[in-house]
């Protein structure tokens, strides 16, 4: 938990807040990502660059799968490496 409040006190990182207007819905979104991981992978795809970070093993496939990561400028890592990139950015 610390880290999160670290995270999100931190006014040096670079952070932004999306509303479901700003949220970017490719057609094939449905063929590989479940309904109640749409929205998450949603915003990652909606802000270019920004970083998502999950365990979910068919989450990650699925993104992989529907080549999201590419098409959309943004990065899937797992917390071990998001980790990472906070310490040693």
């Amino acid at each position: 938990m610390r880290i999160m409040v670290t995270l999100l006190a931190n006014m040096e990182k670079d952070s932004r807040y999306l509303s479901e207007a700003d949220l970017v819905s490719p057609p094939d979104l449905e063929r590989y990502v479940k309904d109640d991981d749409q929205p998450f992978l949603q915003a990652a795809i909606s802000d270019n660059g920004s970083v998502f970070v999950t365990i979910d093993g068919p989450l990650i496939q699925g993104i992989n799968d529907g080549a999201f990561e590419a098409q959309f400028g943004f990065q899937v890592l797992r917390p071990n490496k998001a980790l990472e990139l906070i310490a040693d950015p």
